[in-house]
């Protein structure tokens, strides 16, 4: 999640070009480096108000070349790349498509699928497929009790620190 709104990138890009307020008001009062500021300011410059709406964007193998060649042509950063092609990710995915180039060629900057994995720890105790003596059972109905009971106690305990700082930030 971003730690700005689109429309707080927005209005802050459109202060600053008119030039209502310092790079070092941002800083002061938003805690924004001025980098990141100028690079929104890039963003908007060339693709306008959309350059701040989110979007997911899957590029081509060709497409990443492209950006790469065109950086290395007209000699830009890697700050300025990302804003004039609108990428989305960051100077870290340039960066990432540069190291694929350089070590596997065109081929290795093909999208590769996303894997999902399971969220659930699978058990690894029982692989085979016999039913769980009542023993068994009983440890495993235990072992579940103990986590969730560690799990409540930290939820209280949590909360409890929560209420202390609430009371300290309210006598102070």
């Amino acid at each position: 999640m971003s730690k700005f709104s689109p429309e707080f990138k927005l209005n802050s890009v459109k202060l600053y070009l008119q030039e209502k307020r310092s790079l070092s008001f941002f800083k002061d009062t938003y805690a924004i480096d001025s980098g990141t500021l100028l690079f929104w300011c890039q963003r908007f410059k060339c693709h306008g108000a959309q350059a701040f709406i989110k979007k997911h964007s899957n590029y081509s193998a060709h497409f990443k070349l492209d950006v790469l060649n065109y950086m290395a042509k007209n000699n830009l950063s890697k700050r300025q790349t990302v804003a004039y092609f609108d990428i989305r990710g960051g100077t870290g995915v340039v960066s990432q498509w540069q190291q694929l180039y350089n070590k596997g060629g065109l081929a290795a900057l093909e999208p590769r699928r996303k894997r999902r994995t399971s969220m659930i720890k699978k058990s690894t105790t029982l692989t085979t497929s016999q039913p769980l003596t009542v023993e068994q059972q009983l440890r495993q109905e235990n072992e579940y009790l103990k986590t969730e009971n560690a799990y409540l106690k930290k939820l209280d305990d949590l909360l409890y620190q929560k209420e202390q700082s609430q009371k300290s930030v309210i006598q102070h």
